[in-house]
């Protein structure tokens, strides 16, 4: 039998001041250990990161509240917000592992929150679009904007153009490269 762990952190510490009682509540529904960083900031961490969390209900009934983990990144997000800037941005960053080689115990991902907004990627994800451009034959640069070139690149371009003016064969050349390994 495999045992599956998820451990996630969060970056950076927050200060402590930024954090009221229903904050530490629904973050502590998690399982987040707030850890003293410094006199005025806490690190948070999960040594066993569940997306779900679990609150007692207010009312005398006793029922548990569940939170998805949206709420918890809502609340963050909160918190970022009444920072008024002090905060600007809350990372929460994972690691999926498995106590066997399971092709499906690994990996990672990444929460990045602002106070305009909530990003995910997540590794299997990165891995699945490279995969998919591989097989579609799309595998051209992921940049937003043009290559930049080193001066060493701009020296090689200038010899393959002396060398494609001169009249040499220039798949000749090339062959000749891939053969030597370069």
């Amino acid at each position: 039998m495999a045992d599956y762990m998820n451990q996630s952190v969060f970056q950076p510490s927050i200060p402590k001041h930024l954090i009221n009682d229903e904050d530490r509540r629904i973050i502590e529904a998690f399982s987040i250990t707030f850890e003293t960083d410094g006199e005025d900031k806490f690190y948070l961490y999960a040594e066993e990161w569940c997306c779900n969390g679990f609150l007692n209900s207010d009312e005398s009934e006793g029922k548990e509240i569940e939170l998805g983990e949206d709420e918890l990144f809502a609340r963050l997000q909160e918190i970022i917000c009444r920072s008024n800037g002090e905060l600007p941005w809350i990372s929460k960053e994972s690691a999926y592992t498995c106590s066997r080689m399971r092709p499906d115990g690994f990996g990672g991902g990444t929460v990045f929150i602002t106070a305009d907004d909530i990003q995910y990627c997540f590794t299997s994800q990165w891995l699945e679009e490279r995969i998919s451009e591989v097989k579609s034959g799309d595998t051209g640069p992921r940049t937003d904007g043009p290559i930049q070139s080193s001066g060493n690149i701009a020296h090689a371009v200038g010899h393959i153009e002396k060398i494609t003016e001169s009249g040499i064969d220039l798949g000749m050349v090339l062959n000749q490269m891939n053969s030597r390994g370069w």
